[in-house]
């Protein structure tokens, strides 16, 4: 989280002088106006610095308003979502680097005994791809029902929607491989003809690898980059807001 404070407006209070009420607000309306900016700023260095950002990711970046009181704005990822991995935890490494946390669906897998504990998900070979260069979201969620790594309850509820009576069709068979296999640690799909590539046995498919925790390098100095817009934008905020006070006559 990076909050714009009214120490980076210092000049401002000494040109308003008594701090009044109607000042403090002023300068709140300038702090927030400049977290705006700063907002804007990070999630165009976000489409240039990643491949494809997805929306909710852009979306995530948040500004909260500063208060006469506190004088105080923030540009931050959100740590709370309806739904999905808030992206203040999967940014934290692209931000701060370092390895990643692991994500719901391998912990399901760890849980369920079916990869090591010390490894991560990546997408195999034969991984289906949305628009944004991730793996979907339904084929990661059939193979770990598949595997049982839901519980049981979960894997009955998914398994349910599909009309049980119809059985398993051959191409939602599902196994994972730990290691001890000339094959590469992963999720494997069984397709029943075909193959893959890279001496991958016809007739399966690598849906998913296990791979060691992944290390980022600080990719998006956010911190930097808003201390950057608060030098170079603040003044002029605080400018504007000081004429439109003056132009409703307070």
């Amino acid at each position: 989280m990076i909050k714009v404070t009214v120490k980076d407006g210092e000049i401002a209070i000494r040109y308003l002088g008594d701090m009044s009420q109607q000042a403090r607000r002023t300068i709140a309306t300038a702090l927030t106006e400049t977290a705006w900016i700063g907002q804007r700023t990070l999630r165009e260095d976000m489409k240039r610095v990643f491949d494809r950002p997805t929306r909710y990711a852009l979306n995530s970046l948040s500004v909260q308003k500063a208060g006469s009181a506190t004088l105080t704005a923030k540009v931050y990822f959100r740590d709370a979502w309806d739904k999905g991995v808030p992206a203040a935890k999967f940014m934290a490494p692209e931000v701060f680097g370092g390895a990643r946390s692991h994500k719901r669906s391998e912990s399901q897998l760890i849980r369920a005994g079916k990869m090591p504990a010390g490894r991560f998900l990546v997408p195999g070979a034969k991984a289906e791809l949305d628009a944004y260069g991730s793996q979907k979201s339904g084929q990661i969620v059939k193979a770990i029902s598949a595997l049982k790594a839901f519980g049981e309850v979960g894997y009955l509820a998914n398994r349910n929607e599909k009309k049980r009576g119809r059985g398993k069709r051959k191409g939602e068979l599902y196994f994972a491989i730990g290691g001890g296999s000339h094959l590469h640690p992963g999720v494997y799909q069984r397709t029943g003809s075909g193959g893959a590539s890279g001496g991958t046995p016809r007739g399966i498919a690598p849906v998913m690898a296990f791979v060691r925790a992944p290390s980022y390098a600080p990719r998006l100095p956010m911190a930097a980059t808003v201390e950057a817009v608060v030098v170079r934008e603040f003044p002029a905020q605080f400018q504007r807001a000081l004429d439109r006070a003056a132009a409703r006559g307070r």
